[in-house]
C-alpha cells in the first residue's frame, strides 16, 4: 500500500509522462514515394508509348490514374473459331455533344478474343463507308483466320458495316458468321467496352505525352490525331505482356518485337526510299516526324 505522499510522486510522475506526450503526434505513414528511373528507363517507357502504367511517370499518372491489371481470357472458354468484336468509341462524351455531330470523327475499336490483339482506327463516318470496311478487312486478315465469329451491337451503323465487311472478306475467302450482343445487356458486350477504355487511356496518355514534349495544346481535329489513335492500339499490342508471357502481337505471329523505335512523334533522320545507287550528288537521309511502324 503506497503512503500519501508516495500516491502524490507516483500522481504527479503519470501526469508529466502525459504532458510529454501530448505533444507527440500519431504514427505519420508516408505514401511510398516510386523509384526514380533510370535515363535508359525513361527512354524506352517513352518510346513504348507509355504502354505499361509507371508510378514515376506524370504522364501515366495523368492518363490512366492507376494501375489497371489485365486479365487474360480464361482459356476454357476459347471457341473452336474466335471472335473479333467491333464497336465505335468517341474521345469527346456523349453527354456533353448536343448531337452527335459534336462526338468528332468516331473511332472503330476492334478485339480479337482469342489473341486480344486490338485495333483503333479514326474513320470518316459510322455505317459503311469504303476506308472502315478496309481497315476492318486489313485487320482481320492480319490475324490469319480463315473462319471467325464477326460480333457488335444490335446499332444499325455498326450493323451494317459488319454486313459490309463480311462481304468484303467472302471474296478474300475468309467464312464470317455474325453475332449481335442482345439488346439492353451491356455485360454481352462488356468485352468490346473494356478495351474502348483500354484505348481511350493508351491515347490519353500519347497525347499527354506528346504535348508535354512539343509545349503545344493539341485539337481533337489535329493531322496527327488519326495517326495517334492507331499507334495507341499497336503500341498495347507490342508492349503489353500477358499471364502467358507474350504480348498480344506475339501470339498472332509467332514472334517477339524486335525492330528499333522512336518515340511517337519525334523527329527523326531517315533514309529516303530507294535512294541506294541513284541521286549520289543529292542527299539521301532527310528529316521526317516518327508515326509508327504499319504492322501490314
Amino acid at each position: 500500500m503506497m503512503l500519501g505522499s508516495e500516491r502524490a510522486e507516483h500522481e504527479q510522475a503519470i501526469e508529466e509522462e502525459l504532458a510529454e506526450r501530448d505533444g507527440e503526434g500519431a504514427e505519420v505513414r508516408i505514401a511510398k514515394k516510386p523509384r526514380l528511373p533510370t535515363e535508359l528507363e525513361v527512354e524506352q517507357h517513352y518510346a513504348a508509348g507509355h504502354v505499361l502504367y509507371r508510378s514515376w511517370c506524370p504522364i501515366c499518372v495523368k492518363g490512366q490514374g492507376v494501375n489497371t491489371r489485365h486479365a487474360c481470357i480464361k482459356r476454357e472458354e476459347q471457341q473452336e473459331y474466335s471472335t473479333v468484336s467491333i464497336d465505335y468509341a468517341f474521345m469527346t462524351s456523349e453527354g456533353d455533344a448536343e448531337d452527335e455531330d459534336q462526338l468528332g470523327m468516331p473511332i472503330l475499336v476492334m478485339h480479337d478474343r482469342q489473341s486480344g490483339k486490338v485495333n483503333s482506327n479514326v474513320v470518316p463516318s459510322k455505317g459503311v463507308n469504303p476506308y472502315a470496311v478496309i481497315k476492318c478487312v486489313q485487320n482481320i486478315k492480319l490475324l490469319g483466320y480463315y473462319r471467325l465469329h464477326l460480333k457488335s451491337d444490335q446499332e444499325p451503323a455498326i450493323v451494317a458495316l459488319r454486313e459490309a465487311v463480311k462481304a468484303a472478306l467472302a471474296d478474300e475467302k475468309i467464312e464470317v458468321m455474325p453475332e449481335e450482343s442482345p439488346a439492353g445487356e451491356s455485360q454481352a458486350n462488356g468485352e468490346v467496352e473494356n478495351i474502348v477504355r483500354m484505348i481511350k487511356a493508351q491515347v490519353r496518355k500519347l497525347r499527354l505525352s506528346l504535348e508535354s514534349r512539343y509545349k503545344v495544346k493539341l485539337r481533337e481535329d489535329h493531322p496527327i490525331i488519326p495517326w495517334l489513335v492507331a499507334e495507341a492500339a499497336e503500341a498495347i499490342n507490342r508492349f503489353q505482356i500477358g499471364l502467358d508471357g507474350k504480348t498480344r502481337r506475339e501470339r498472332v505471329t509467332g514472334k517477339k518485337w524486335h525492330r528499333e523505335i522512336a518515340e511517337f512523334a519525334e523527329c527523326v533522320m531517315y533514309l529516303k526510299l530507294k535512294s541506294k545507287g541513284k541521286h549520289t550528288w543529292d542527299e539521301r537521309w532527310d528529316e521526317g516526324v516518327w508515326l509508327g511502324v504499319r504492322e501490314e
